[in-house]
């Protein structure tokens, strides 16, 4: 799964949820992996690297900043959830289950989010990832993991290693995006919108040129990924969506030049831009409708926990808002329906550009 996946599912709480990394590779060791294409990936690097000089220290270990060093430890987080997997204590881990369905962990890269159901679970499973990486030669970061516990939690999970209590928080960041414990995305909005803004205040010289087309142009390939980065995985709310809005064209001011203590309205900034109504908010909603459509058509983990039924009551109050009213909202169909136009791609692509223009 990619970023965007991984971040979808996470979005889903569960009980009990640790973000771990890991670091310090032992070089050495890499031979002994059960992957015959990682030992490819050595011999080439070794054939590469053979007869190379430097003026810097020798080393025996990858650290982040080292090319290969993602995909290093890719596979060899691989290796060791597959050793966890089947150890014999894989009946204790007390893992969530979506109608049969064990999740027992999302991992991309060095970040890897573990799931339990009880504390009890949760600790044996973090100790087992941690015996099976250190016969790798990696090295669990007691410092960098999290425990998170969703707020219908009564309890309060305190697990130590090595005699270091690991630090329970109410969000953390995995992958570039920030987990809530309610399962709430608008504290990731708020969060990349003002990183966004930081980034746009940074470029001051840039937005002094005259050339409207080309800071429109580094306007949408710069400042507007940073805003979106995970949008698929976002729930909007009317709230969410005038935040955006207001972003948007608070960018265009900056870009023209226009000053706050200007009243000047927001269909003129539109007009100078080149464009008659906002595009920030329908490009999000494009993202997410296209998502929908790819977890659709295919038989992935997405899916699975798109269509699962909870156990459970609803709490009391108005139902907090979900992922799926968004679709339901924008395409103006049930998510059921929904699903069944996601079939043919030219029907369902011409869907989605009727909901871009209809509620943009």
């Amino acid at each position: 799964m990619g970023a965007k996946s991984q971040i979808f599912c996470l979005f889903k709480p569960c009980v009990f949820c640790v973000n771990s990394k890991f670091h310090e590779i032992d070089c050495p060791r890499v031979a002994l992996t059960r992957f015959s294409v990682f030992l490819q990936l050595f011999h080439c690097w070794r054939q590469i690297l053979s007869g190379a000089e430097t003026d810097g220290a020798g080393f025996s270990r990858l650290s982040g900043g080292v090319t290969t060093s993602s995909a290093t430890k890719r596979l060899y987080t691989e290796e060791i959830m597959r050793d966890v997997e089947f150890d014999p204590r894989k009946d204790e881990y007390d893992e969530p289950r979506l109608q049969g369905l064990p999740i027992r962990d999302l991992r991309y890269a060095d970040d890897t989010a573990l799931l339990s159901t009880t504390t009890e679970g949760l600790e044996k499973l973090i100790k087992a990832v941690k015996e099976h990486s250190e016969q790798k030669g990696l090295h669990l970061n007691v410092k960098k993991t999290k425990i998170m516990d969703i707020d219908k939690c009564k309890r309060e999970a305190r697990i130590q290693i090595e005699g270091e209590e690991i630090e329970r928080v109410k969000s953390f960041e995995y992958l570039g995006a920030r987990i809530e414990a309610n399962g709430k995305t608008t504290p990731e909005i708020r969060r990349r919108l003002a990183m966004a803004t930081a980034k746009l205040q940074k470029m001051e010289k840039i937005w002094k040129g005259q050339d409207v087309h080309t800071k429109v142009r580094i306007l949408k390939s710069i400042i507007f990924p940073t805003a979106t980065y995970g949008c698929e995985a976002w729930t909007i709310n009317k709230t969410d969506s005038k935040r955006i809005t207001a972003f948007e064209l608070k960018c265009y001011r900056k870009i023209l030049r226009i000053s706050w203590t200007e009243k000047i309205r927001n269909e003129e900034v539109l007009i100078k831009i080149g464009t008659k109504t906002p595009i920030l908010l329908q490009s999000i909603k494009k993202l997410k409708l296209t998502y929908f459509g790819h977890i659709k058509r295919h038989q992935t983990l997405e899916k699975h926990i798109l269509e699962a039924k909870m156990k459970g009551k609803r709490g009391k109050g108005r139902p907090t808002r979900r992922w799926e009213n968004d679709i339901e909202e924008w395409l103006e169909t049930s998510t059921s329906q929904a699903g069944r136009l996601t079939s043919d791609r030219e029907t369902f692509r011409r869907r989605v550009q009727e909901a871009m223009s209809r509620n943009g």
